[in-house]
């Protein structure tokens, strides 16, 4: 007797060995598959063979099978079986083998892929052995464990009766890895005795009248026989119409949304909001893409209820749900979350992100987030961020929502960010990309040089790699972005349909119309105050803003002051922030009389402190929690911040210095550094006293034209409100003061710091869907941007920016606050726009008429004005601009013509029914192609992804639907031809890249610094080893740490005295909890399995 227990010698090796001098072979197993078969094919393929299998594997089990044989090959099939296998009755126990038998080939969950071109001339073999009764296969009634190989030998080597044959028994299952699996044991027997006996027990079983047929030799011919199953629906005899495999990709795409259940608006809130059918595609959408991913955008445009669908998947999600949103959508959050009857709804501000995340960081249950106005959470550096992605990483079945109406205008760091607070970008389950960390260093890389070269000149080639590169972001992340635009709206035919049914459509925009207002008497002194303000050189220059840049020794302020400064981020900060303090005080002069008078003795106290600070023998420099980060100064959204600021009415005083800055002796600073603030000191003051002194200015133009062109709309159309916007309060605030003052009494006030009942007072007058009673005591509301988000606000026609629009972004959401799905008002929508000019001084003063339209131009909206000639027609550049922003959100999805396609198909049955019975695994030839490439669709988990590979391609990639489907697209005429050797060499570069392990990005940068601390404390720190281990594995084997974590570890300062102090920090930011749900999300999306559904070779 032999041991085998496939290590030094497989079972495979030893049957192997045997089988030349056999006969015949008898084979017991508790389970059998092709892949125990394929293993032998050769040496079995002049043999007779009876196979007696004991138990069968679940059909519906095969897919968590596939999984789990991915991670251990020796798992145990018994985890597998029906655990009603007993009460099946035989003709079920037979269906349920084949069935099982089909579903693993497709799979090949049970060996090695059988992929080539030799597994498939193995699976010819069997088959044929099927046909002609050399192969017969039964099972027992009852389920059998036993395993025994019975090898009768041939009659010359039998020795004359004394060697009829050889036995192996023991655990080994008629599978691959049963045959050379490890944790196997078997023995081997020569003896007659062994032999006969073994033969005995098989041929009771064999001959027992209940023992179930599945292909014996007398088995009928008949469609329901086995082998007839087998040919028709293993992946190997499939050649389908490359049509029905086109209209099988977008249904795997497409119908699951179709078939999810869902609960509607109008049966949540008991039929007050209406069903559309974008939106309830929308739902089932998010619904679809939150349970695989964990988390999805919703970036639908303006207007067409980003809001209800988040509500109505929260409703149908059923998990206890937070809500962080901007304050002043606070009460219209909690009014959906009562409407939608969200789970345990918890409505908070973006400002109480570190409370929310102290009550729940370490919450058991898991949450699903919502996150509205989601790109303000976009920079990695910041506390709030850093909270914020440590809250909804906190438990491993989180999930996220985030809402937002441009999810491509970021920059790839700022999407990143946003996309990392439900991804693992080692670990991604978006399956358009190999590496989602990889992939989007190479685009944050590329947009770094872009945006350089861009800075000095934004040419046309530049806009176009940026359009590029921003296309390329899209492609990325499609698959967990819900966004459909008014076009998408008109050109899907269901959603067209749909709205006509409902007597819903869109009114027209006119505009932005120009209205302009003559400067008269004021015209040289504003055009001289443009002039000192802008002037960077002669004029205001902010040294008050950028302390930093006039130290004298840095060295030594980075040894004194390095624990509270980084001194990059510090100077780049500080020199943004005199670049927007100035481009701001341009903004304010243009916005109101009042705004510039404010800002100017803002900052005339500011610049007065600082030198009272000086006078003291100090500069007050902000610490790292207080430093606006430079990657915060985005162009438009750092003057929004400032903005903010400045509408909050808070002071930069003494007081508040104090709390985030540290004082420096001034003894570190230039001299010249007091000398520029006093010179910008001096110029403040002047331009204020040139304005604001002795009434010198007289009436405000710009508010005299107001009033006029405001009861010129209203002579027009009385019944057709008016919304007035400006960026800041104080502007709101003085523009309604004097419009009531001047007779235009019905006028109403709206800014941040408005009332819960002023919002009631909004709604009843300029909601056309408000509940309560509808009131008419107000023509006109002026307000700020927090009247752009979460209004509705159709009862006006007529959109009024009092400021020139710095973001035409900006004018298109406040576009849509009047421009709603659920009820048109108007027919057209009308935009006006300010601009001072000057008539009556004729041609002779064109330069004066031109300086002033390039200053405010480039300090305001920041284009190029070397493209605006004098003559040029004020009207259409911003009419453009807000056409160039509204056609960013109205772009037409790619997949319009797919959805079009598969909804004018799926209600045909009969082809439904046909491409469903496509196998997997099903591979084409297409001749008479444009190019020659190679495609595969397939299954990771529950997410679907593509690959290509070229003509000449070693190496395949992943690729996004948009790319590849135009490949897949054919005409219904259209025939495949059969697979070659050529194919399968494809296939096998396809397979290759499908079935990869993620490839983690470089260790660089702040990751590389960090990882070195980390080795730094495991060296020398044992106590907290495991812990740094775990800390240590985050950052490098599962890259899920923000930059603003990673700067945290990098900037740690470790001498031997204050180790314990370090890592005791480190485990209060990253507890262990943290560092485990990291752990086990990796893990949950390292277990799924792929499956290659389809693939095509397309030939020219």
């Amino acid at each position: 007797m032999a041991l085998i227990d496939n290590k030094e010698k497989t079972l495979q090796e030893a049957l192997k060995n045997a089988l030349p001098n056999v006969e015949s072979v008898d084979i017991l197993t508790a389970y059998f598959y092709f892949s125990g078969f394929s293993a032998l094919a050769d040496e079995l393929k002049d043999k007779k063979i009876r196979i007696l299998v004991g138990k069968a594997i679940d059909p519906n089990a095969v897919d968590d099978l596939s999984a789990a044989m991915k991670h251990d090959p020796n798992v145990s099939l018994d985890a597998f079986q029906n655990r009603k296998y007993v009460s099946l009755s035989q003709t079920q126990k037979q269906s349920e083998y084949t069935e099982s038998f089909i579903r693993l080939f497709n799979k090949s969950a049970l060996s090695e892929a059988f992929d080539g071109t030799r597994d498939q001339y193995m699976q010819k073999i069997f088959e044929d052995k099927l046909r002609d009764g050399s192969l017969e296969i039964r099972m027992t009634n009852e389920a059998n464990h036993a395993k025994a190989y019975i090898l009768t030998n041939k009659q010359e080597f039998s020795q004359g009766g004394d060697y009829k044959g050889n036995v192996f028994m023991g655990s080994s299952n008629f599978t691959y890895s049963g045959l050379v699996g490890q944790g196997e044991l078997n023995e081997s027997h020569r003896d007659n005795d062994n032999y006969d006996k073994y033969s005995k027990h098989f041929s009771n079983l064999w001959n027992d009248s209940n023992a179930i047929d599945i292909q014996v030799k007398d088995t009928p011919d008949s469609e329901d026989s086995f082998l007839n199953k087998i040919q028709k629906r293993l992946w190997i005899h499939s050649t389908p119409d490359p049509y029905k495999i086109f209209i099988r990709v977008l249904h795997e795409i497409y119908a699951e949304l179709e078939d999810e259940d869902v609960k509607t608006p109008s049966s949540i809130t008991g039929g007050k909001f209406t069903n559309l059918k974008y939106q309830l595609d929308a739902i089932r959408s998010g619904i679809d893409c939150v349970n695989k991913n964990n988390g999805v955008i919703i970036a639908d445009v303006v207007g067409l209820g980003k809001s209800v669908i988040a509500s109505a998947i929260a409703h149908n999600l059923e998990m206890s749900t937070i809500i962080i949103t901007p304050p002043h959508l606070k009460s219209q959050w909690q009014d959906y979350a009562t409407r939608f009857k969200i789970p345990g709804a918890h409505v908070e501000s973006g400002g109480m992100i570190r409370h929310l995340h102290e009550h729940y960081a370490k919450d058991s249950e898991p949450k699903l987030y919502i996150i509205d106005e989601a790109h303000r959470y976009r920079n990695e550096l910041t506390d709030d961020y850093q909270w914020l992605h440590q809250l909804t990483r906190s438990n491993a079945n989180n999930k996220v929502l985030l809402l937002t109406a441009t999810p491509y205008n970021n920059r790839p760091q700022d999407l990143f960010a946003m996309v990392k607070l439900f991804q693992t970008p080692s670990r991604s389950t978006i399956n358009s990309v190999d590496n989602l960390g990889l992939r989007f260093d190479d685009l944050i890389v590329k947009y770094r040089k872009l945006e350089k070269i861009g800075k000095k000149n934004l040419s046309e080639e530049v806009k176009g790699e940026l359009q590029k590169l921003s296309n390329e972001l899209r492609l990325l992340i499609e698959p967990i972005v819900i966004r459909r635009s008014r076009i998408d709206l008109k050109e899907i035919k269901e959603y067209a349909d749909d709205l006509r049914n409902q007597n819903i459509e869109f009114p027209e925009i006119v505009g932005p119309e120009l209205v302009e207002y003559d400067l008269g008497n004021i015209r040289q002194l504003y055009i001289q105050t443009l002039e000192k303000l802008t002037d960077t050189e002669n004029g205001f220059n902010g040294a008050r803003y950028q302390s930093a840049s006039y130290i004298k020794d840095r060295d030594t302020f980075i040894e004194k002051y390095g624990d509270f400064f980084d001194d990059s981020d510090l100077k780049t900060a500080q020199a943004n922030l005199a670049f927007f303090m100035r481009r701001l005080l341009v903004q304010r002069f243009e916005s109101s009389k009042y705004a510039f008078q404010t800002t100017l003795d803002n900052m005339i106290r500011s610049h007065e402190i600082i030198l009272k600070w000086w006078d003291k023998g100090y500069v007050p420099i902000r610490k790292k929690e207080g430093l606006i980060d430079p990657d915060e100064l985005e162009e438009f959204d750092s003057i929004d911040a400032i903005n903010d600021l400045i509408e909050s009415g808070e002071e930069i005083d003494a007081e508040a210095i104090k709390k985030v800055a540290l004082t420096i002796p001034r003894d570190l600073f230039e001299d010249t550094f007091a000398l520029l603030v006093k010179d910008d000191l001096a110029l403040l003051e002047e331009i204020k006293h040139s304005w604001f002194s002795n009434g010198i200015t007289g009436d405000d133009p710009k508010q005299v034209r107001t009033e006029q062109k405001i009861r010129e709309l209203l002579d027009e159309n009385p019944n057709r409100k008016i919304v007035i916007f400006s960026g800041y309060a104080d502007t709101a605030e003085y523009v309604a003061k004097n419009l009531r003052e001047h007779g235009l009494d019905r006028t109403l006030l709206y800014t941040g710091s408005s009332t819960n009942e002023l919002k009631k007072v909004v709604s009843e007058n300029f909601d056309a869907s408000y509940d309560g009673d509808h009131k008419n005591d107000y023509d006109i509301v002026v307000a700020t941007d927090a009247l752009s988000e979460g209004f509705n606000l159709h009862r006006a026609g007529i959109v009024i920016n009092y400021d020139i629009p710095y973001n035409p972004t900006r004018v298109v959401q406040r576009i849509g606050r009047i421009n709603r799905i659920n009820q048109k008002m108007f027919d057209k929508i009308y935009i006006y726009n300010f601009f001072p000019t000057d008539v009556g001084e004729g041609v002779a003063n064109v330069k004066g008429i031109s300086t002033l339209k390039m200053l405010l131009i480039n300090n305001i909206v920041g284009s190029d004005t070397r493209t605006l000639t004098p003559d040029e027609d004020l009207k259409s550049y911003f009419k453009s601009t807000y056409n160039d922003a509204d056609s960013a959100n109205s772009e037409r999805s790619w997949d319009n013509e797919y959805r079009n396609i598969y909804n004018a198909v799926k209600h045909d049955h009969n082809l439904l029914k046909e491409v469903l019975n496509i196998p997997e695994r099903t591979r084409i030839v297409r001749n008479g192609r444009p190019n020659n490439v190679s495609i595969s669709f397939a299954r990771r988990g529950n997410g679907i992804l593509f690959a290509l590979a070229g003509e000449y391609d070693s190496e395949a990639e992943i690729v996004s639907p948009e790319f590849v489907l135009p490949y897949f697209k054919a005409s219904s005429d259209e025939k495949s031809h059969e697979g070659d050797a050529a194919l399968d060499s494809k296939f096998e570069i396809l397979r290759k890249r499908i079935t990869a392990p993620h490839p983690l990005p470089k260790i660089q940068g702040r990751r590389a610094d960090a990882l070195k601390i980390i080795e730094a404390l495991k060296e020398v720190y044992s106590p907290e080893r495991n812990y740094l281990t775990d800390l240590y594995d985050a950052i490098r084997e599962f890259d899920d740490l923000s930059n603003g974590e990673l700067k945290y570890i990098a900037q740690i300062r470790l001498d031997e005295n204050n180790l314990g102090e370090a890592v005791h920090e480190l485990r209060q930011k990253f507890t262990p909890h943290y560092l485990g749900v990291i752990k086990e999300k990796a893990e949950a999306i390292d277990s799924v399995s792929e499956i290659i559904m389809f693939t095509e070779d397309l030939r020219k």
